[in-house]
């Protein structure tokens, strides 16, 4: 995914995190992509492109995600 988002001149990529590999967060760094992962609820990690992110949200603010809005709400079976 980091390879066809650098080719498509996307400048983030937000992945899960069974998808992180060492490889892509080094291609997204020479490449200059942001790329974003282990999302979960108001945290995530930023792996690449750190620049591009703007800290200026108070985090008290934003209620709590319904549970039910979770990962495995999400699959399909």
């Amino acid at each position: 995914m980091v390879i066809k988002t650098a080719l498509m001149g996307i400048p983030t990529l937000i992945q899960p995190v069974q998808a992180l590999r060492l490889w892509g967060v080094d291609i997204a760094q020479q490449v200059g992509l942001t790329l974003i992962g282990r999302m979960r609820g108001k945290k995530f990690t930023c792996l690449s492109g750190q620049h591009r992110l703007v800290f200026d949200q108070d985090l008290s603010q934003i209620p709590d995600e319904d549970k039910k809005w979770g990962a495995r709400a999400l699959s399909v079976d």
